[in-house]
């Protein structure tokens, strides 16, 4: 049974729903408008330096995926089909990277991680669809959305080149503490500012997120865990209207259910074998209550859920831990 959810998280949960409001539009659509940043009286304090040249649009500095992986506009896989990113041949080691685009995110510092060696980089993403182990409906035996036709395929895939003895290592990532505070809220019946698609969607984690880190583990798949990416909270102290966001704002309300997010992940990360990677470069733009909207002149954030590519770079250091070990 689901622990009571007091009425003081509520605002995060709110909050919360708007981030995953901000995730399903990266399969369809462009970059949000851009407005140059605020006077200085709200500008960045503290660790920050000057932003970036406003003639840049740091709105567009997302992650590019090869365009073969991609329809139309979209920026962010709407289909199940593996991405091959870099593929040097079945034979060669290879990171998988499996999640929504909150694991999307980090494709920038991952492919940096990979950089002058022969190892593959694949992925599965698909915007607002957690990583969880798939089970089919009672009528017919269809999937009932493409979150879970994207979910078979990965875990397919991953399997079967397990079980060939190819070399391989997971890398699994999500808006964790977004789709657990989100079924709380459903099961509380505080659906107010909640869709019936991210009500579904968390139910799915729910169900079988859990489920996937036991079936990973059965298996003996190499897995590491990214930690939950900092986001714009939904009622900022400041830049209300600026995108990409260049201010402060609390550690907390950035990473709400930090702690307890955390918690779960390492408690699932024991059902992985070996010694799996707890992958957490938030320390690189938060401190330890304010999280920062520019760091050195780099842009957190593209949109108001999503680390920037240039940013995302920063964290390669990160991730080398995960390729390294597959080497």
């Amino acid at each position: 049974m689901l622990p009571h959810t007091p009425r003081s998280t509520l605002p995060a949960i709110v909050a919360l729903a708007a981030v995953l409001a901000v995730l399903a539009p990266l399969t369809a659509v462009g970059p949000a408008a851009y407005a140059a940043p605020v006077a200085a009286a709200s500008a960045p304090t503290a660790v920050q330096t000057a932003a970036p040249p406003a003639e840049r649009n740091p709105s567009l500095d997302h992650p590019r995926l090869p365009q073969r992986c991609l329809e139309g506009d979209e920026y962010i896989p709407s289909n199940a089909e593996i991405c091959r990113i870099r593929w040097y041949g079945a034979r060669r080691p290879t990171i998988v990277m499996w999640g929504d685009s909150h694991s999307w995110q980090h494709e920038p510092a991952v492919l940096e991680a990979v950089r002058g060696k022969r190892v593959n980089l694949v992925a599965f993403f698909m915007g607002s669809c957690p990583a969880h182990l798939v089970y089919r409906s009672k009528k017919g035996g269809h999937y009932r959305t493409g979150c879970e036709v994207t979910n078979a395929a990965a875990l397919e895939w991953v399997t079967r080149q397990h079980d060939r003895g190819r070399d391989l290592r997971v890398l699994l990532g999500g808006a964790w503490s977004s789709y657990r505070l989100l079924y709380r809220a459903v099961r509380r019946g505080d659906t107010a500012d909640v869709t019936d698609f991210q009500a579904q969607m968390a139910t799915l984690y729910h169900e079988g997120t859990a489920k996937l880190f036991r079936r990973l583990g059965a298996e003996g798949v190499d897995t590491d865990v990214i930690a939950q990416g900092v986001f714009v909270p939904e009622d900022p102290p400041a830049c209300d209207r600026v995108t990409p966001y260049p201010c402060d704002f609390s550690r907390k309300a950035g990473l709400p259910g930090e702690a307890a997010t955390k918690r779960w992940l390492k408690r699932q990360m024991r059902k992985l074998p070996g010694r799996p990677v707890y992958v957490d470069p938030n320390g690189k733009v938060c401190g330890r209550s304010t999280c920062h909207g520019v760091v050195d002149g780099i842009y957190t954030f593209f949109d108001r859920g999503h680390y920037s590519a240039t940013r995302s770079r920063t964290f390669v250091n990160h991730f080398r831990k995960s390729v390294n070990r597959l080497l």
